[in-house]
């Protein structure tokens, strides 16, 4: 898919840069006034595209040739026989407690929060003496 994308912009691509100049000569007015460069860029954006889509089309040919690359096979889990006695939905066995963990963390909170030191006072300086209108204050 994507190696025929680039190939089809690149054909657009080109050709819409072919046609610019002989909508030129048509007399266009505004594709009159386009730079000669503009069709370049164009032109050279849509063989990029071109050379962009027969790369991904030689690497898709190649690995297909050499089979690298390809995705293995999802692999299926072997069925149980009928009479075999085992859950097909069992839960995995946890020994994990919710309710015993949160206990420990409020303990550890609670501990944390009691030998938290006091806290510092902070001086603040002093406000700087405002000045008046033509006056200077010392």
């Amino acid at each position: 898919m994507k190696t025929a994308l680039w190939i089809v912009a690149g054909l657009c691509l080109t050709g819409s840069a072919t046609m610019l100049p002989g909508a030129k000569e048509a007399g266009y007015p505004l594709i009159a006034e386009m730079p000669f460069y503009v069709p370049v860029m164009v032109a050279a954006a849509g063989q990029f595209c071109l050379y962009r889509g027969l790369r991904s089309a030689m690497g898709d040919i190649w690995t297909t040739l050499t089979g690298r690359g390809r995705k293995p096979l999802p692999q299926t889990p072997p069925r149980r026989a009928a009479g075999s006695g085992l859950a097909e939905d069992a839960e995995p066995v946890s020994d994990f407690d919710a309710d015993a963990a949160f206990a420990r963390y409020m303990d550890q909170r609670a501990a944390a929060e009691v030998e938290a030191p006091p806290a510092q006072s902070v001086k603040t300086p002093a406000p700087r003496p405002r000045a008046g209108f033509g006056r200077r204050v010392v």
